[in-house]
């Protein structure tokens, strides 16, 4: 006789590029009927687990800042629609200047704390003191850590990762 049985899977991926704390997580139920046999459940929960290793994935390619801009508010049917776009500016846009070197690009995010406290650890495992590692980044990109975008707060951890 075939039983009900509730079926969970979950995935959840951690993304360190900038060695913060963004993870997309996914969770899902679903019930199925097997008739007493436990591959079918292996079976039932590994197709589940894969779609949401799927969903998961193709989340991580996908820009917040992307699908925030090219969406409009929810509307009645529960549905996103998307802007359509907008016709080029004619007139000629002027470059951006650069920023000047003691502060991270408008486009990049400043160094976060976690990053900060990061660095300095990985720099005392190596031995160096809070001065040297302040000397090390001040030689490497010409400027103090409070400075630094988190991608260069990145490659200063990576460096100080391959350094160990």
């Amino acid at each position: 006789m075939p039983q009900n049985v509730k079926i969970c899977a979950g995935y959840s991926d951690k993304i360190s590029e900038n060695y913060n704390s963004t993870q997309f997580s996914l969770s899902l139920e679903m019930d199925c009927q097997i008739n007493g046999s436990t591959r079918e459940i292996e079976d039932a929960s590994a197709r589940l687990f894969s779609l949401c290793k799927q969903i998961v994935n193709r989340q991580k390619n996908v820009s917040v800042d992307n699908l925030l801009s090219n969406a409009h508010p929810v509307e009645g049917n529960g549905k996103e629609t998307p802007i359509p776009s907008q016709p080029a500016a004619t007139e000629p846009q002027k470059p951006e200047q650069p920023a000047p070197a003691s502060e991270p690009q408008k486009s990049e995010e400043a160094i976060s704390d976690k990053q900060v406290k990061y660095i300095f650890g990985l720099g005392r495992d190596l031995g160096k003191s809070g001065k040297d590692v302040r000397d090390l980044i001040t030689t490497r990109f010409n400027k103090p850590v409070d400075a630094l975008s988190k991608t260069e707060a990145s490659l200063m951890i990576k460096e100080l990762k391959q350094a160990a």
